[in-house]
Formats: structure tokens, C-alpha cells, sequence
């Protein structure tokens, strides 16, 4: 939950940045559906999906819920982020990738 709780603010306050610097509508959200499908984080753009994001402390196996959404909206790009991961890789088009790498790489370039 820690680990979760830190990637929410920092997507939280990433949100927040873009909506208050660009005017951009950005929200940040929770999923889960009726089958029970669910992933972390999805974060929207005029309340369409960008980014789906699952986390992981150390599992580089994707999770199962993650091709099943990036099928129902391809144009979002969708990321497993792990804590402890030897090596990224992507599978079915569903990136696995360090956390902390990532989230300065990607929250710095939206900045900008």
C-alpha cells in the first residue's frame, strides 16, 4: 500500500501540474470492473485513458488485467511498474518497467 500510495501522489500532483500550468483535463482514477478486472491507476486526458498503470513491489509476470484493458483502449499506453526489476521488457504490448526510472523519466518530460 506504500508503494502505491507514493506512485498515486506523485500521478496526483502530475495530474495537478498539467491541469494548472496547460489547461489540460487531466483526473486521476482507480479501475475496477464488474469482472472484476482492475488495475491501480488510470490516468485521463478529457476523460480518455493515456495511461494505465499497474504496480508491483518485485512481480515481473503482467498482470492479468492489464492486455485485457489495453485491448479496450489501445490508444493508452499501458505500464507495469515494478520496484525491483532486473530488466524491462514488454509483452503483448504492455510495458514492464522500473518504477522509479519511469516515473522520473516520464513526470519530468510531461513538465516540460
Amino acid at each position: 500500500p506504500r508503494l502505491e500510495n507514493l506512485v498515486a501522489g506523485a500521478l496526483l500532483k502530475h495530474c495537478d501540474f498539467l491541469r494548472d500550468t496547460a489547461g489540460r483535463r487531466m483526473e486521476l482514477r482507480y479501475f475496477r470492473d464488474k469482472e472484476k478486472h482492475e488495475v491501480d491507476f488510470v490516468v485521463l486526458e478529457n476523460k480518455r485513458p493515456c495511461w494505465l498503470i499497474e504496480v508491483k513491489a518485485g512481480d515481473d509476470q503482467l498482470a492479468p488485467a492489464l492486455p485485457y484493458l489495453h485491448k479496450k483502449y489501445p490508444e493508452a499506453r499501458a505500464l507495469q511498474l515494478v520496484l525491483h526489476l532486473a530488466r524491462a521488457k514488454t509483452v503483448g504490448g504492455c510495458e514492464i518497467r522500473p518504477l522509479f526510472p519511469w516515473l522520473v523519466d516520464a513526470l519530468l518530460k510531461a513538465g516540460s
